[in-house]
């Protein structure tokens, strides 16, 4: 049901009619606004046409960002080609007036109409209003009401060149994350030893933390690198720990001493995931477009390069004898690491453009993500076959919970779906968590019932799993 209401943007009366939507729909819509930057279509100006003292909901003036033009809007009968009636205007004076607001097309998926996938940004309030539809007879604007409100709750917004950034102006709401720490760079991956968890967080180095406590992770401190931390390994026999060091290669750290034992830079690639072998004396490192190098970490004081395999990489996993490559362009390799330092490739599933994978314990399925599609593959490994799953959203990285029976997909919004993956050819649904920003790394705690994320520029969560 809709009722016709007041709003007061910036000050001026505009009339318009509210809409309702389901709360996925809205916790849906938060999550994707909050998880990327938005260009700024265009913006708008309160017009007295008619010179009565009074903005009316049809009076005002839109510009164009993209082509520095001006229109009324609802200036002509709107057309399915022109929802909003915008008719140009040749002759108009704002008197260097201040714009009211923004307009920016989002092309929210769970939008049917993409003609309406618009949200309107209130200037001076720092309010957003998310357009719903139009009235076929008057033309007059649905806006999503939620409660009493029209505007989108606990959400602002920051404008940088052009760009529009959608953030919350609290976390309190997020009922499953139960802790957290900010860390000082932007986390990329998170790895737990024991009561230990490691952060790779970019150009702040790895940041070390006791979960003795989960609730609350206690900063312990940081271990510099020369480049841009993307991933952690470690070797518990030795007590080091591999990073990958971006551009500036692969740095071995000395957790006993807390030095650095050397570093090996690899002709510029930017190495983004490291895994260990078996033997814990070669280490393989997915360096993207510049593919897979194996090195030799026998002496840790002067690790060589063995081994460079051209390819797509980007991730890499050891598991049960077994080297799992994730290559955009040749698919899924599954090596024998018989001789570790000499992998055999045994088979390559075919799965192109695939972006990340996680494997169960046993080797039997692989649950694999795709770039830019909404969607992920459940791959048995012993027949190869792919059962493709449609979602939503696009998966920036799947992880399988330690017993297997669940698959958390890191989504590129800020969600994680939680999939039961118990008999892996019948996958469902079971919850969607939300999260302040996008989850781009997930380990588990040892009883399996707090999530580490890894959350980008706003550090660690801790999440309550069961």
């Amino acid at each position: 049901m809709k009722k016709i209401v007041i709003l007061v943007f910036m000050g001026i009366w505009f009339s318009l009619f509210g809409a309702t939507a389901s709360s996925d729909y809205i916790n849906d819509l938060k999550a994707y606004l909050t998880s990327k930057s938005f260009a700024i279509k265009g913006l708008f100006y309160p017009y007295d046409f008619n010179n009565d003292g009074y903005i009316s909901y049809n009076e005002w003036v839109y510009e164009s960002v993209k082509e520095h033009k001006y229109y009324r809007l609802l200036g002509t009968e709107p057309t399915p080609q022109n929802a909003f009636g915008f008719k140009e205007i040749d002759d108009i004076d704002l008197c260097d007036c201040d714009p009211s607001g923004y307009f920016i097309f989002i092309d929210f998926p769970r939008d049917s109409d993409k003609r309406f996938s618009w949200i309107y940004l209130s200037k001076n309030a720092g309010t957003i209003y998310k357009l719903m539809g139009a009235d076929p007879i008057t033309h007059e604007f649905d806006y999503l009401q939620v409660g009493n409100s029209w505007a989108l709750p606990n959400l602002t917004f920051n404008i940088e060149n052009g760009q529009a950034f959608i953030v919350y102006k609290t976390v309190k709401a997020f009922s499953d994350i139960v802790g957290g720490y900010d860390t000082p760079g932007f986390s990329w991956n998170v790895m737990r030893d024991g009561n230990y968890l490691y952060v790779a967080d970019g150009a702040k180095g790895v940041q070390v933390f006791s979960i003795a406590n989960p609730y609350f992770p206690e900063f312990l401190y940081t271990l510099h690198t020369y480049g841009h931390v993307y991933d952690v390994a470690f070797d518990a026999s030795s007590n080091f720990l591999y990073i990958a060091d971006g551009k500036k290669g692969v740095t071995l750290y000395d957790l006993s001493s807390g030095d650095i034992a050397c570093n090996l830079g690899l002709d510029h690639a930017e190495i983004i995931d490291i895994a260990l072998a078996p033997d814990e004396k070669t280490l393989y490192l997915a360096a993207g477009e510049k593919g897979l190098y194996i090195i030799d970490v026998v002496d840790k004081n002067r690790i060589k390069l063995l081994r460079h395999i051209k390819g797509c990489v980007y991730q890499v996993q050891v598991l049960q004898g077994r080297l799992y490559v994730c290559d955009s362009c040749k698919g899924l390799g599954i090596y024998d690491l018989a001789d570790a330092q000499k992998p055999k490739l045994l088979t390559r599933v075919q799965t192109h453009g695939m972006k990340s994978f996680s494997i169960d314990s046993q080797g039997d399925f692989a649950y694999i993500s795709y770039w830019g599609a909404s969607k992920f593959s459940i791959v048995n490994l012993q027949t190869q076959e792919i059962q493709d799953v449609s979602t939503l959203y696009e998966v920036y990285k799947p992880v399988l919970s330690p017993d297997g029976q669940k698959l958390y997909l890191l989504n590129t919004i800020a969600t994680i779906s939680v999939w039961d993956v118990s008999d892996p050819q019948n996958p469902s649904l079971v919850k969607t968590i939300y999260l302040p920003y996008p989850a781009l790394d997930l380990q588990f705690s040892q009883d399996g019932k707090f999530g580490f994320i890894a959350c980008g520029g706003d550090g660690i969560k801790v999440v309550n799993i069961e």
